[in-house]
């Protein structure tokens, strides 16, 4: 499940920090988007211009459309291994060119770096390196069948994915196969406004970050890990996406979560949110990913 179009998309975040005593001259920057997924087909990168804050976002107007794109595999030292060529394709998305006569696409190796080059007329080069996590697989679960906000949350028992110096590291998606307002769970039909809202935009949910202090090392070597209630938004059929991300993508959703409001901070103080993006802003982020479907009850 790519967590692209589900999360994280640029336009609905804070890039910046603010600063309420001066006032920073707005600099249009590239805007980076891609997610590589660990034994999956090179993905897309998409890129775009910043817009002003008083300016209304034209996904079409901000693409980029002419920048020369790659994904190089690098070496141990650093040196390129491999470099697989992007072209355009629509409104600022570059896929990369097939590797072979037959268009099989190349696949994403975990635990292995993956760096982005792109070479933007006006702005020069932009780059960006993701240290792809390693796969894992999904044992259990301890029920397809779950009553929501019951005394037991869904359950997976998985396998542990390793990424180089750190703990693991993940985050639940979820996505309602059928999403109705009357099947919105209480605390997200308060949320929703039928005059503002589209139900398509509740569909596709994230849990917060669940890191080694959130889940249970089972005797056997594997991991526990409970999905947050915070990431169901409706009752009935739902897939959810457990994915083990790589450094990019925590800094990148942890510094989002405090500016939404997940922290202590002061009034009016907003950090800017870490992208690892060179001469550019954005997220050039891997992920591996299991993925279980569940039926998501009332609690009577």
């Amino acid at each position: 499940m790519r967590i692209a179009l589900l999360i994280l998309l640029l336009g609905s975040v804070l890039l910046a920090a603010c600063d309420l005593v001066e006032d920073t001259p707005f600099r249009e920057e590239v805007v980076v988007e891609s997610y590589q997924v660990a034994a999956r087909p090179l993905q897309p990168v998409r890129l775009s211009r910043t817009a002003g804050i008083d300016d209304p976002y034209d996904a079409e107007a901000q693409a980029i459309v002419d920048a020369t794109v790659w994904v190089h595999l690098l070496a141990e030292d650093g040196g390129i291994e491999r470099s697989y060529e992007y072209v355009h394709q629509d409104r600022g998305e570059y896929v990369p060119v097939s590797t072979s006569s037959i268009g099989v696409a190349a696949f994403v190796q975990p635990l292995r770096r993956y760096r982005l080059e792109a070479e933007v007329p006006g702005f020069g080069t932009v780059t960006a390196t993701t240290v792809v996590p390693d796969t894992f697989r999904l044992v259990g679960v301890n029920s397809t069948r779950i009553a929501y906000q019951g005394p037991e949350p869904f359950e997976a028992r998985v396998t542990r994915s390793q990424y180089p110096g750190r703990q693991n590291v993940f985050i639940f998606v979820t996505e309602a196969r059928d999403p109705a307002i009357e099947q919105l769970t209480p605390f997200w039909r308060e949320i929703f406004d039928e005059e503002e809202n589209d139900i398509e935009e509740f569909r596709r949910t994230r849990s917060p970050i669940i890191n080694e202090a959130n889940y249970d090392v089972n005797p056997d070597g594997t991991i526990t890990v409970r999905l947050p209630w915070i990431a169901v938004r409706f009752y009935g059929l739902t897939v959810t996406a457990i994915n083990a991300i790589d450094d990019n993508l925590y800094d990148f959703i942890r510094s989002l979560d405090v500016q939404q409001g997940g922290s202590t901070l002061g009034p009016g103080e907003i950090p800017a949110v870490l992208d690892h993006v060179e001469n550019g802003t954005g997220i050039f982020g891997s992920y591996a990913t299991v993925s279980a479907q569940i039926e998501i009850e009332p609690l009577f």
